[in-house]
């Protein structure tokens, strides 16, 4: 019994033997394989490049053994010059529907704003430290106040604040922000 499992070792130690040294073969191959194929791809490249065509490198990969198969292809384009397409492409491959919306949304802003900054006199508030507040922040107040839009389409119409002015109120536009304690 102990000859039979001795014998039975070896076979296994020979057997393994053999797929491991079969494997390290396949590997070797396959490494020799993809160094014929890169030094191809680079004469290629080379001609290809004195030529002025694009560089095309394609590497393949492909392991075989008991039960399994493995492949791999990776292909690489790459040119120094512009390509064909490039020279077709529409004149407006940049155009933005949403930027020229944004241009047009900023446009406005400024024109509103510098409108309302030359005219401000105009308007019913004081000339203090929160006129350039009020001028930079005219659309959030026009939204959130009626008395505010309507100031500001009458200094904007180049009419004075007074007609949108309540009842009782002075004529504005001067005075002091000091209390009348003298």
């Amino acid at each position: 019994m102990d000859r039979q499992m001795a014998e039975m070792d070896r076979q296994m130690t020979r057997e393994m033997d053999s797929v491991f040294r079969s494997t390290r073969d396949a590997a070797q191959r396959a490494r020799q394989q993809g160094e014929e194929a890169r030094g191809q791809a680079q004469e290629q490249a080379q001609r290809s490049r004195s030529a002025g065509e694009p560089e095309v490198r394609v590497e393949r990969f492909e392991d075989r053994g008991p039960g399994r198969f493995t492949y791999y292809e990776s292909v690489h384009i790459t040119s120094s010059f512009p390509s064909a397409a490039g020279a077709y492409a529409t004149p407006g491959a940049g155009f933005s529907p949403l930027l020229v919306v944004a241009a047009l949304a900023a446009g406005a802003y400024a024109a509103v704003t510098a409108a309302f900054a030359r005219a401000y006199h105009l308007t019913t508030y004081r000339e203090n430290m929160w006129k350039w507040a009020l001028i930079l922040c005219w659309p959030v107040l026009a939204i959130g106040s009626r008395r505010f839009r309507q100031q500001l389409v009458s200094v904007l119409q180049g009419k004075h604040g007074a007609a949108a002015r309540p009842p009782g109120e002075g004529q504005g536009g001067g005075g002091s922000a000091e209390g009348g304690a003298g």
